[in-house]
């Protein structure tokens, strides 16, 4: 069961299509009346949601990072040497 839920959460298109099918399930319970039973379903869409969302930031700026690590580096020693140069002059 583990390994069938790595495989489906790191697919990114399945994260998308959970988000969607999601935000399908909350504009349902919407349209009918709102009881306890679907506040709860709202709730653990939200959830779904942002769990989804922090996933695909994780894996994707992950994946950013690692294209650009060289960039970064450089941008990151710059930085550092602007702080060193500004603790000296004060």
């Amino acid at each position: 069961m583990g390994k069938i839920m790595e495989n489906f959460l790191s697919n990114q298109w399945n994260l998308y299509g959970l988000q969607v099918a999601c935000g399908s399930l909350m504009l349902m319970v919407l349209h009918n009346y709102l009881t306890i039973m679907g506040i709860c379903v709202i709730g653990l869409c939200v959830y779904l949601i942002a769990i989804s969302q922090r996933i695909l930031g994780i894996r994707y700026g992950m994946v950013f990072y690692e294209t650009n690590k060289e960039r970064l580096d450089r941008v990151i020693k710059e930085i550092k040497k602007l702080e060193k140069k500004g603790d000296k002059d004060e």
